[in-house]
């Protein structure tokens, strides 16, 4: 089955902030109709983040505590750069309306981590080798 991606954009019912992000991965498929069903059962998992925020909110308060706006599929493969535009048209890592700390990016994505993080990253992974699934 063929990955969807989409843009979503959700509200945290009690301080009404915001947070914009996209889901991407190409190995999984939640179609957008199960993005935020806690009882989804099937291939992928439902509405995740990396935003350590939005865990933390989702894990104290309840997937509840938050309400989905909007859920725009992208069909083109463009979600992450839809999101990107749509962070950086409201400056959301400058805003106190918005969890995001960033405007997205696929720098940011991939390459987020400190020098001294990457260092370490590297030491831990010294010798390993990739599995054949890998």
């Amino acid at each position: 089955m063929k990955s969807l991606e989409y843009f979503y954009l959700i509200r945290h019912k009690a301080s009404g902030k915001f947070y914009a992000g996209s889901k991407y991965a190409k190995k999984q498929f939640i179609h957008p109709d199960q993005f935020w069903n806690p009882n989804w059962i099937g291939p992928g998992k439902p509405y995740y983040t990396t935003s350590k925020i939005i865990k933390k909110l989702i894990l104290d308060e309840g997937l509840n505590s938050f309400e989905v706006l909007e859920l725009i599929p992208r069909p083109n493969g463009d979600a992450l750069l839809y999101e990107t535009t749509f962070l950086t048209s409201f400056d959301a890592k400058n805003n106190d309306t918005w969890f995001n700390r960033n405007n997205g990016s696929v720098k940011f994505r991939c390459s987020g981590h400190s020098d001294e993080t990457k260092r370490k990253m590297s030491i831990s992974h010294a010798g390993r080798r990739p599995s054949d699934e890998t």
